[in-house]
């Protein structure tokens, strides 16, 4: 398992903490805490790194307690540069991140899971579905 923990700042009140592990080849970047102006270009950068990988992967923000309208257009632009490069990934999002992305109206191409077990699930049979996309037709 590969980790990588990092907290932004020194603050009492919740300070996120960006943890990134991998689960069967597919990459999880694990966020809690709040997401706010001190924080996002953080945030941006944890995410631009999962996706310049250019493989499948899970943001998991089920521990994020607050997420700042900046926070919410990172995410908003990562699903639309997963979409263009064609890189599948999920969301995992309680209330907190979920409702605020439903109001804005930015949730039209991210796909939502409710754990990382059923992420995994999804991403793997998305790989498996492009794999045999991919395949040539036998004559």
């Amino acid at each position: 398992m590969n980790e990588f923990s990092r907290t932004t700042d020194e603050r009492a009140d919740s300070p996120p903490i960006f943890t990134v592990t991998s689960a069967e080849s597919i990459q999880s970047l694990v966020v809690s805490g709040e997401i706010d102006i001190q924080s996002r270009a953080d945030f941006a950068a944890c995410v631009d790194d999962l996706i310049s990988e250019r493989h499948p992967f899970v943001v998991d923000c089920s521990d994020v307690q607050f997420i700042s309208v900046g926070g919410l257009s990172i995410i908003e632009t990562l699903s639309a540069k997963a979409r263009r490069l064609g890189v599948p990934w999920t969301l995992i999002a309680a209330h907190p991140v979920r409702r605020p992305l439903s109001l804005l109206k930015m949730d039209a191409d991210i796909v939502f899971t409710d754990s990382v077990a059923e992420a995994v699930a999804y991403l793997s049979a998305t790989a498996i579905m492009d794999e045999t996309l991919a395949e040539p037709m036998s004559a």
